[in-house]
């Protein structure tokens, strides 16, 4: 394939009737399994484009909109939203798009989501990667990204946005050229509203789940599921969400694991550095 991919869009329905979106790279009928692109808990489809399009050649790229995230469907209450639900949601999306068998790349609750489908549904993961998360979640490490959310203003303007995002998240991967790169992370952040300030592009409940709580659930079960699987795991050095332990944990539980560091980077690496590459490409190796 050459020059830039093919991208469609579309909706799937989830069994309770919320419309989720999605966008589609590639070739339906490319040969090895479609690789799935799984944002973090306020993103959207819109973080993959990179990832996605370089991918496209070779795979069937899909990228959704959770529920309350970009173009899918919102919800009347913050429960709606839990992690479960999206792991339905995304087995729901797997069936309407006859889907049996995936590869997913999971950034910080995607890659919880991509392990939790292995556990319910062990047969549809073929590999998993797993950007800057893993079974040692501090739910410390992540509230101040919530409770920022939580107290921003609507910017006014673009260039507004992108200082805020600046100032919040220095340690963000932002691709080249970073003017671009931090106005791309902006657009998946807010949307435009006819003029007025820009809103956020996602429910704003769901900031609900980044709040503290006293106890988080052990993830390791999930972990485990995967570990007969091709795992690649990405990690920002500076980040507080994976830390260097925790990733060594995870080294000591799956020998196999493929893994990088990327320096100067807190949560969450863009996926486009070349030593990201290198993992997502060496996973995706194991399952063609």
């Amino acid at each position: 394939m050459t020059g830039a991919p093919s991208v469609a869009t579309g909706y799937a329905s989830a069994q309770d009737g919320t419309p989720l979106f999605y966008r589609m790279y590639g070739d339906r009928l490319a040969l090895p399994p479609p690789v799935v692109c799984l944002p973090g808990l306020t993103r959207n489809s819109h973080d993959f484009h990179y990832v996605a399009s370089r991918l496209a050649s070779d795979f069937l790229v899909i990228c959704p909109d959770y529920r309350g995230r970009g173009h899918s469907g919102y919800c009347r209450s913050a429960s709606d939203y839990a992690p479960p639900q999206l792991v339905a949601d995304l087995a729901d999306l797997m069936t309407a798009l006859s889907v049996h068998r995936a590869a997913f790349i999971g950034t910080s609750l995607g890659g919880l989501l991509a392990l939790g489908l292995a556990v319910m549904h062990p047969t549809s993961v073929a590999a998993v990667v797993l950007n800057d998360v893993g079974p040692d979640l501090d739910a410390a490490a992540v509230a101040p990204i919530g409770k920022a959310l939580a107290q921003a203003a609507s910017p006014a303007n673009w260039d507004e946005a992108v200082r805020y995002l600046q100032n919040l998240l220095p340690d963000l991967g932002v691709p080249e050229p970073k003017s671009q790169g931090w106005l791309d992370v902006a657009k998946g952040t807010w949307r435009e509203t006819g003029g007025g300030p820009l809103q956020f592009d996602f429910d704003d409940r769901i900031i609900q789940q980044l709040m503290p709580r006293e106890t988080i659930p052990d993830l390791w079960p999930l972990f485990r599921a995967v570990r007969r699987l091709p795992v690649g795991v990405v990690r920002g050095a500076k980040s507080p969400v994976l830390t260097s332990e925790g990733l060594a944990r995870m080294q000591a539980a799956h020998p196999d694991l493929i893994h990088a560091t990327i320096d100067d980077v807190g949560h969450a690496p863009h996926l486009d550095e070349p030593a990201s590459r290198e993992v997502i490409d060496a996973v995706l190796s194991h399952v063609r």
